[in-house]
């Protein structure tokens, strides 16, 4: 074997882990995307349902404001609002090679599994009275 032969079995090795990487990546984004949808669509109906089951209160200004209008609104605008961030974090995900799109989605996901997990304890406290 000369350098020649083995430069070019290393370059379409590495070519090939790159694109087994990219799978993978793509994948990760397409599960982290939907457990984000679905933690946010458990956030908006747990908040719904606490708030007219157990009086408390929405920190929120803008959707304080659209809960007192009607929970169809506040639906709409919460989903809404947070699908359309989720497409232009793609958007930026593809642009830069993934980097900031990625990591964006793990920090969204992150704060999402505290904001439920906050609901919940909220809910479970609100039960023990």
């Amino acid at each position: 074997m000369n350098a020649t032969s083995i430069k070019s079995k290393l370059t379409e090795l590495l070519d090939r882990a790159e694109r087994y990487c990219s799978r993978i990546k793509r994948s990760s984004y397409i599960a982290m995307t939907i457990a984000v949808i679905l933690l946010n669509s458990c956030d908006a109906l747990m908040t719904i349902h606490i708030l007219e089951n157990y009086g408390t209160y929405e920190f929120n200004p803008l959707m304080a404001y659209l809960l007192g209008v009607g929970n169809w609104l506040f639906l709409l605008v919460k989903l809404g609002a947070f699908n359309a961030f989720l497409v232009t974090l793609g958007h930026y995900s593809a642009r830069f090679k993934n980097l900031f799109g990625f990591s964006g989605l793990m920090v969204v996901l992150t704060v999402y599994v505290v904001v439920v997990g906050l609901n919940g304890i909220n809910w479970i406290c609100c039960h023990l009275q």
